[in-house]
């Protein structure tokens, strides 16, 4: 159930959705930041639901140490709510 939901979420999310997002909750995040978290969730929240590991190491190295934080955070907090 919650994979169609998420599933249907990031389909619709725009970038600009995101940058709000960020701006809103993450004001140091940076444009480049926003864009490739846009790019891996677009393109690997599929692997992201499904916890893998290795896309959080890919993504680790284009972000900054704060950025990948709040991150892995968000991650935890979205497993727990769909307690998965």
């Amino acid at each position: 159930m919650y994979k169609t939901l998420v599933e249907n979420y990031v389909k619709k999310m725009t970038l600009e959705d995101l940058k709000n997002y960020c701006k809103k909750n993450y004001p140091e995040v940076t444009e480049k930041e926003i864009a490739v978290i846009y790019r891996y969730l677009k393109n690997n929240w599929e692997a992201l639901y499904e916890k893998d590991t290795s896309i959080l190491s890919k993504l680790k190295e284009e972000v900054s140490e704060k950025t990948f934080l709040e991150i892995t955070k968000l991650l935890e907090l979205g497993y727990q709510l769909m307690k998965r």
